[in-house]
């Protein structure tokens, strides 16, 4: 069982243990000291990254991506999406319906709403899309 008060020294002995009393071969010593050096400066990097993140005024695209209603961590988004889908449910809308009612076309949207600036939304607005993008002239 390993000690949690196990430190890697700063130099290699011939009779030096690992946390579990075993002895420590020097390639192991080597190894671990190079684990140990690459956490400490991964950690430097992440406090740099959080200190320049926050004197970095947000930008208009972070504005426009920004969902309060989400937690920003990455590694919860099944988290996430199970919540947003408990949440369909519990109103009676069915996350994954059989049927999708479309109306409208993509060239239609495209020609319809090509004149709004990139970014911009209509709130009182709603319109049921489907398909892929086949052509990248109209698209573009």
């Amino acid at each position: 069982m390993a000690s949690a008060e196990w430190v890697l020294p700063e130099k290699y002995t011939d009779d030096l243990k690992d946390e579990d009393g075993n002895p420590m071969s020097k390639s192991e010593f080597k190894k671990r000291q190079k684990a140990a050096e690459k956490a400490k400066q991964m950690a430097e990097k992440a406090v740099k990254k959080a200190a320049d993140a926050a004197a970095k005024p947000p930008s208009k695209k972070a504005a426009l991506l920004d969902d309060s209603a989400e937690e920003a961590d990455p590694a919860l988004y099944y988290e996430n999406r199970l919540k947003q889908l408990a949440a369909k449910k519990a109103k009676g809308i069915n996350p994954y319906p059989h049927k999708f009612a479309v109306d409208t076309t993509l060239p239609q949207y495209i020609e319809k709403y090509a004149s709004l600036e990139a970014g911009s939304r209509l709130d009182d607005v709603t319109v049921s899309l489907a398909g892929a993008r086949a052509c990248c002239a109209l698209c573009s």
